[in-house]
C-alpha cells in the first residue's frame, strides 16, 4: 500500500516539475500576435467573418474562438502565460491519466511515458490553436476507449467537435481518428454485424454534424482541405513541410520510432486499432511537421499497454524460472 502511494506522489511531483520546465519554454507562438490582432478585431466588431487574408486570398477564421480566448486581455503578459501553462498542464495531466488507465494503473510507467511525450513534443507547446488541438485529441483517444454506452460517448464526441471545430482546424483529425475506430470494428466483427455495439455508427453522424455548428456552416470542411494540398503552404510555411528537412526533429523521431517499434514487435499488440494508428500516425510527419506531437500522443498511448504487457510475461517468465528451478 505504501509503495503505491510512494508511486504515485512520485510521478505526480515528476508530471508537475516537467509540466512547468515545459511551460517556461518560448512564450509566445509564432503567430501570436497576428492571433492577438485577429481577436482584437473581433471584440472591437463582434464580427468573425472573412476579414481577413492570406497571400491575397480569403481566409475563414476558423480558430475564431481560440482567438476570442486570446484577446480577453488584449495586453500580451501574464494572462496570456498562465493561459499557456494552464495549457501544458492539461495536456501533460490528461495524457497521464489517460496511460495511466491503459497501462492498468501504473504510475511510474504513465509518468515515464508522459514526460517523454511531453519533452519530444515541447517544441510545438506554443501558445497556440494547436495546443487545444493536442489536448481535445488525447480527449478523443479516451472517449473512443471507455466503456461507456455508445449513445454516452456520442453525446461527448459531439460537445468535444463542438468546441473543436470552432477552435482550430485540426479537428478533421479527430473525425479520422473515429471513423478509423469504427472500420477497424467493423473488420474485427469478421461480417457479423450483430456482434457489434449497439448504434456503433452514431458517433461518426454526430462528429460529421457537430462541427457544422459554426460561422461558416459547410465551408469549415471545405476550407481546411481547400489548403492543405495548397503547394503555397509548402513553400512559405517551414512547419507544413516534411520532417526530413528538420534536422533537430529528424534523429530524435527516428530514435523514438524504432525503439517504438521494436517494443511493438515484442509486445505484439493485440489490438488492431492500436497497430494501424501508430503506422497511420507514424507516417504523418513526413507530409507535415507539424503533426508531430499527434504522433508523440498516440505512441505514448499504445506503447503504454505494450510496456505493460511486457512486464506482465516477463514476470511470469521468471516466476516459472524460479519455480522450475
Amino acid at each position: 500500500m505504501r509503495s503505491i502511494r510512494a508511486q504515485n506522489i512520485f510521478s505526480w511531483c515528476g508530471l508537475i516539475i516537467a509540466a512547468i520546465i515545459i511551460s517556461l519554454g518560448k512564450p509566445n507562438g509564432w503567430d501570436f500576435f497576428w492571433y492577438l490582432g485577429a481577436g482584437q478585431l473581433m471584440h472591437g466588431s463582434a464580427d468573425v467573418g472573412q476579414n481577413f487574408t492570406a497571400l491575397s486570398q480569403s481566409w475563414h477564421n476558423h480558430e475564431w474562438l481560440f482567438h476570442w480566448i486570446l484577446a480577453i486581455n488584449p495586453e500580451p503578459g501574464i494572462y496570456h502565460l498562465l493561459l499557456k501553462m494552464s495549457l501544458v498542464f492539461a495536456i501533460l495531466i490528461t495524457l497521464f491519466l489517460l496511460l495511466l488507465k491503459h497501462s492498468n494503473h501504473k504510475p511510474l510507467l504513465a509518468a515515464f511515458l508522459t514526460i517523454v511525450a511531453g519533452i519530444m513534443m515541447s517544441s510545438f507547446l506554443e501558445l497556440r490553436a494547436q495546443m487545444a488541438s493536442y489536448l481535445f485529441f488525447i480527449i478523443m483517444i479516451g472517449i473512443l476507449e471507455s466503456g461507456s454506452h455508445e449513445k454516452k460517448k456520442a453525446g461527448w464526441i459531439f460537445v468535444l467537435m463542438l468546441i473543436w471545430a470552432n477552435v482550430h482546424g485540426a479537428f478533421v483529425l479527430g473525425i479520422g481518428l473515429i471513423v478509423l475506430h469504427r472500420i477497424v470494428l467493423v473488420i474485427s466483427s469478421k461480417g457479423n454485424l450483430k456482434s457489434l455495439p449497439g448504434n456503433w455508427w452514431i458517433a461518426i453522424v454526430v462528429a460529421l454534424l457537430a462541427p457544422l455548428v459554426n460561422p461558416y456552416f459547410h465551408e469549415v470542411y471545405i476550407y481546411p482541405f481547400k489548403w492543405i494540398g495548397n503547394s503555397i503552404y509548402k513553400e512559405y510555411i517551414i512547419e507544413w513541410t516534411s520532417i526530413i528537412k528538420w534536422d533537430f526533429q529528424l534523429y530524435p523521431y527516428l530514435i523514438y520510432s524504432v525503439s517504438a517499434a521494436i517494443i511493438l514487435y515484442l509486445s505484439r499488440p493485440h489490438k488492431l486499432f492500436d497497430f494501424i494508428l501508430f503506422l497511420v500516425f507514424a507516417v504523418l510527419p513526413f507530409s507535415a511537421v507539424r503533426h508531430l506531437p499527434f504522433y508523440y500522443i498516440l505512441a505514448g498511448y499504445i506503447l503504454s499497454d505494450s510496456l505493460c504487457r511486457m512486464e506482465t510475461r516477463l514476470s511470469k517468465t521468471v516466476e516459472h524460472s524460479i519455480l522450475s528451478g
